[in-house]
């Protein structure tokens, strides 16, 4: 069954597609539809609380939508525009969001477990206290993103650029992030243990109170970074690691 939408869904019509989604859901595709909401226009839509497990929103328009609490569980939403969207406390575990646009959109206390938001625009987006868990991140803009509180365990952000990011009290427990650009984040009091930032650019990093154990620091930039002397004891540099003096490692 063809739903694929060139134009702005009307509510009507979009009710029936979602009925047609759930009852294709809970058959386990037996009866029903699977929802194609690719490329369609849903701007400023209220979908808050629906089920849209598996849905396709690929490249669909949801600027501003409101998607508070919605279910949306490997969901394809490859290249899709969020940007502004209400996403708080949504469930995304698995959720396809590469190269998706969510500038500006609000992602608190979101749950991206296993998510895929490789090369997405996150720019100004708020996911304080949202669950990253082995999200792979790769090559994302996060610049000024606020990730206090986040959850980041094990997740991939080689190659993110994450400028003036607010990652207070962050758990970045063995996190990737080499090659990833912090120019003046916020990573104080952040959990870094063995986290791995070989050749990421740290340069006026604030890192005061941040737990370095076992950090990988290799060839890192921290010229001009806050922190303690003796934080850096305990993490991985070497000569190529630039210290916040400017020396060499």
């Amino acid at each position: 069954m063809d739903l694929l939408f060139w134009k702005k869904v009307s509510s009507h019509k979009l009710n029936k597609i979602l009925d047609a989604h759930q009852m294709w859901f809970s058959s386990r595709q037996k009866e029903g539809a699977r929802a194609n909401l690719s490329d369609a226009n849903l701007r400023e839509i209220d979908l808050e609380g629906r089920d849209l497990r598996r849905a396709n929103l690929s490249k669909a328009k949801l600027t501003k939508a409101s998607l508070i609490m919605a279910d949306l569980r490997e969901a394809d939403l490859i290249g899709a525009d969020l940007s502004m969207a209400d996403l708080q406390e949504a469930d995304m575990r698995e959720v396809n969001l590469s190269q998706a646009d969510l500038s500006n959109a609000n992602l608190k206390q979101a749950n991206l477990i296993m998510a895929n938001l490789g090369q997405a625009n996150l720019n100004g987006s708020n996911l304080k206290d949202a669950n990253l868990f082995r999200t792979y991140l790769k090559g994302a803009n996060l610049s000024n993103v606020n990730l206090s509180g986040a959850d980041l365990r094990e997740a991939n952000l080689s190659q993110t650029t994450l400028n003036k990011a607010d990652l207070i009290q962050a758990n970045l427990i063995m996190a990737n992030l080499s090659r990833a650009i912090l120019v003046g984040a916020n990573l104080k009091e952040a959990n870094l243990f063995r986290a791995y930032l070989k050749g990421a650019d740290l340069r006026q990093a604030d890192l005061r109170g941040a737990d370095l154990s076992g950090t990988n620091l290799s060839e890192a930039n921290l010229e001009d970074a806050t922190l303690m002397e003796d934080q850096l004891l305990t993490a991985v540099i070497d000569e190529h690691t630039v210290l916040p003096d400017g020396s060499n490692g």
